[in-house]
C-alpha cells in the first residue's frame, strides 16, 4: 500500500522508538546491551501483517528480500536504523527492525519490515 498523503486513519499505531544505547560490561566479559528512546520518542505508524507477497510489494521488485512479519509505514524519521526497536506498549510487544526503505527517497515516509523481538 503505497500512499502520497498520509491520513490520520492510516497511522492508527503509536509505538515507542528505542535505539542501541552504550554497551555495559557485566562483569562476566560479556556486555550488556541497554536501549534508550530516541527522539522524538513516540512514533504514529501503520502496522500489518506481512505475507512474502506484500513484502515484495513494499520493498519493489528485484529488492533483496529479508524475513520479516510486520510492515511497519509512517513519516520519515532520522532516528529510525535497523537497529532499532519499536514498543507497543499496549500490547506488550516488541518489534525489531529488519529493514528501513525512505519510500520516495525524498524523506516524507518510511516502510519498515520488522520481527517480533524478545521484550
Amino acid at each position: 500500500m503505497a500512499f502520497n498523503r498520509i491520513g490520520i486513519g492510516q497511522l492508527r499505531h503509536t509505538v515507542a522508538l528505542e535505539g542501541a544505547g552504550v554497551p555495559v560490561a557485566d562483569g562476566t566479559g560479556g556486555y550488556t546491551l541497554a536501549y534508550v528512546p530516541l527522539s522524538p520518542a513516540e512514533w504514529k505508524c501503520s502496522i500489518e501483517s506481512a505475507s512474502a507477497s506484500d513484502m515484495e510489494r513494499a520493498l519493489g521488485q528485484g529488492a533483496v528480500m529479508v524475513t520479516a512479519s510486520f510492515i511497519v509505514r509512517g513519516r520519515y524519521h532520522a532516528g529510525i536504523t535497523t537497529g532499532t526497536r519499536l514498543r507497543l506498549e499496549l500490547e506488550d510487544r516488541t518489534l525489531a527492525v529488519q529493514s528501513v526503505r525512505d519510500e520516495d527517497g525524498r524523506r516524507r515516509r518510511l516502510v519498515l519490515m520488522c520481527t517480533e523481538a524478545a521484550a
